[in-house]
């Protein structure tokens, strides 16, 4: 007779990219609802508006993360880098690090912080999470919470096999899933053999330097995605017409910034609708007319003003004076709302026809180097100091994203257009008001 009593039946959940994921040792934590919400999250907020299949979840991304530091934890305990402890707590983790994020991801989360909210982004929600109400769970389960807490938090070393702005398992999984979520080709050959290639030695990533044309492809593609998806002018106008109802909502009582985060994708929206205020309009346009702003006036870095496709329509192209004062003023709504405020008055517009979006931060887009190990002749360098090259032109594609667009609705793009100059002078004499204002 078959004795099945050695096998031990395992849960996985199969995803796409990463196939099938085991999670016997954790489903308890995933059973639990407040990441079970996270499967009502879009991973790309309202990305989906533009590249229809990008539908995938926060839920999707949390446990590809899992998959991929599994990838990463085995061949280092093999090497004696890791404990299989510090495989476990790293591999948990990874498998709660966004389980904070609010409805539609990033989109709404200056608004919540602007108005009171006591967190002041998603990682904060995700700490106080992991604290209130996944501690428990963890500890049943082995694990030590503040431990996970601590590696979430970025106060450990291993937080770095995570959180590494090029080789970290968050920014791997969802740089993979994106990919092929949008219908963007990936190459197999850019993850290629990085895992059992890596090297983890004192809270430093590194790799063997055979695989710094992988570690490239990797960077290449992070950028690409930045350019062509996440930065994308369509989808950051719909980000700001969400955005704004969220925070006129908030104005007039009817939301309350710290139950918002606590709310799914559907919630938000049921809620915006159910509710009659000025941003009823606006909401409708965007979800269910496909009422799009267009670009009129686009402020672009001096030098970089030709990487605007203009395609023969009425799009005034002028310089940016100071992009990193720009970026800290766009930071809260309530100074940009001001500023569409005037320029809808400026062309005879309604608020409602109006916004502005700064994107592409070059700051925020910086990548973090990679080590490089020579094992022959036993040296260390690092692939920028290798690849100066390729370190400028990451620099240069960094520029191409960044820009200060006036967007409108079509039928006042012509008198924008016209006013393309005053526009620009009033957007830079309310920046520098506010820088003035700020070092005062």
């Amino acid at each position: 007779m078959f004795d099945g009593s050695y096998l031990t039946p395992k849960k996985r959940i199969i995803i796409p990219v990463y196939g099938s994921v085991d999670v016997t040792q954790v489903r308890d934590i995933i059973n639990l609802p407040e990441f079970q919400r996270t499967g009502h999250i879009y991973q790309l907020g309202l990305n989906h508006l533009i590249f229809r299949g990008a539908t995938h979840t926060r839920f999707v991304h949390m446990v590809g993360t899992l998959k991929q530091c599994r990838e990463y934890t085995r061949p280092l305990v093999m090497k004696g880098m890791i404990s299989k402890d510090d495989a476990r707590h790293i591999e948990a983790a990874g498998l709660l690090h966004d389980v904070g994020h609010g409805p539609f991801s990033h989109a709404v989360e200056k608004v919540l912080e602007a108005y009171g909210s006591k967190y002041k982004d998603h990682k904060e929600h995700t700490l106080a999470l992991l604290k209130e109400r996944f501690s428990h769970t963890l500890s049943r389960l082995g694990f030590d919470p503040s431990r996970v807490v601590q590696i979430v938090a970025k106060k450990e070393p291993l937080s770095a096999l995570i959180s590494h702005k090029t080789l970290g398992a968050d920014k791997v999984s969802y740089v993979r899933l994106d990919q092929h979520y949008v219908g963007y080709p990936s190459s197999a050959l850019a993850i290629g053999d990085i895992p059992e290639n890596l090297l983890f030695v004192e809270g430093t990533i590194g790799v063997d330097e055979r695989m710094h044309h992988n570690v490239q492809l990797i960077q290449r593609a992070y950028f690409d995605m930045y350019t062509q998806v996440y930065l994308r002018k369509q989808d950051c106008a719909a980000v700001r017409v969400l955005e704004r109802a969220v925070q006129q909502s908030i104005e007039d009582g009817l939301s309350n910034a710290d139950d918002v985060w606590k709310m799914t994708d559907s919630e938000l929206l049921v809620s915006l609708k159910s509710n009659k205020g000025r941003w009823n309009r606006a909401v409708d346009n965007l979800f269910f007319n496909r009422g799009m702003h267009c670009v009129a006036v686009s402020l672009r870095v001096r030098g970089h003003e030709s990487k605007e496709l203009k395609r023969g329509k009425s799009i005034s192209i002028l310089p940016m004076k100071s992009p990193s004062e720009f970026f800290d003023w766009y930071s809260d709504p309530k100074r940009v709302i001001k500023a569409e405020s005037a320029v809808s008055q400026m062309i005879g517009a309604s608020l409602d026809d109006v916004i502005i979006t700064c994107t592409g931060n070059p700051y925020s887009l910086a990548l973090e180097d990679v080590q490089l190990f020579d094992p022959y002749a036993n040296k260390l360098s690092t692939l920028f100091e290798r690849y100066p090259d390729h370190a400028r032109s990451l620099k240069e594609q960094s520029q191409f994203a960044t820009a200060c667009r006036v967007m409108v609705r079509p039928e006042f793009r012509e008198k924008a257009y016209d006013c393309a100059q005053e526009i620009s002078d009033l957007l830079h004499e309310v920046v520098g008001e506010y820088s003035k204002n700020k070092e005062e």
